[in-house]
């Protein structure tokens, strides 16, 4: 479903007066047509998930478009399946309520437009997955690198390795299971358990990782491709 909404940001752009359109200067014949309302000044615009077809005054057909953001609801766009909708990256469905499209903001989940990029505690704002830093400082570039020597940013006493995607023991601690998949450490028993800071090295693309405020909140609002 990530790739189908994808496909179709360029035709959103070009698009993007469709889904505003009220089409009202030839009033239809036979009736209001599918999937197109009646507002109360008389015109008419597409149904939530719909946009126009064309510009064409007088053409009233319209056509389910996926990625397109609900008119009335907020933080919901529609689904690559007709008639249904789906929340924006970082919400959830209020409740399984048939109908119900109130979302709420949920802190800690995976954004499948940027990888390595989780959603925060404050809505609307995202931060680098751990292990990763931003890859510049720029607002709106939800590119990440990954960051050897950064503490993680959920399990304690866990460092970045120099393999991407892979976290070993801060100095003092070591695995409490020989499961790959467990991140729980315990004290060694072998000496100091403090943590060195991030080390400000370089990366092969000549940007630093680990220095201070390379992962700050990011966003005002929901990635790119919703706004």
């Amino acid at each position: 479903m990530v790739a189908s909404l994808r496909s179709l940001v360029v035709v959103l752009l070009l698009a993007g007066s469709l889904s505003a359109q009220e089409n009202g200067l030839n009033p239809p014949k036979g009736g209001i047509p599918e999937n197109v309302i009646k507002l109360p000044n008389g015109n008419f615009r597409p149904k939530p998930g719909y946009l126009w077809l064309n510009n064409l005054p007088g053409d009233y057909r319209v056509v389910w478009t996926p990625g397109t953001k609900h008119s009335e609801m907020p933080n919901v766009v529609a689904s690559s399946k007709v008639g249904e909708f789906v929340p924006v990256p970082g919400y959830a469905w209020l409740n399984d309520a048939p109908g119900d499209l109130r979302v709420v903001w949920q802190s800690g989940k995976g954004v499948p437009q940027h990888p390595n990029v989780v959603t925060s505690s404050e809505e609307g704002k995202y931060l680098p997955g751990p292990g990763y830093n931003w890859l510049n400082e720029l607002p709106g570039d939800y590119r990440v690198i990954w960051a050897p020597g950064k503490a993680h940013s959920v399990m304690p006493n866990l460092i970045a390795s120099d393999k991407e995607g892979d976290f070993r023991p801060a100095p003092g601690y070591r695995w409490v299971s020989a499961d790959v998949k467990d991140l729980r450490v315990e004290p060694d028993g072998n000496g100091s358990t403090e943590a060195p800071a991030a080390p400000q090295t370089v990366s092969t693309t000549g940007v630093r990782i680990g220095g201070p405020g390379s992962d700050k909140l990011r966003g005002a609002g929901v990635p790119p491709l919703f706004k």
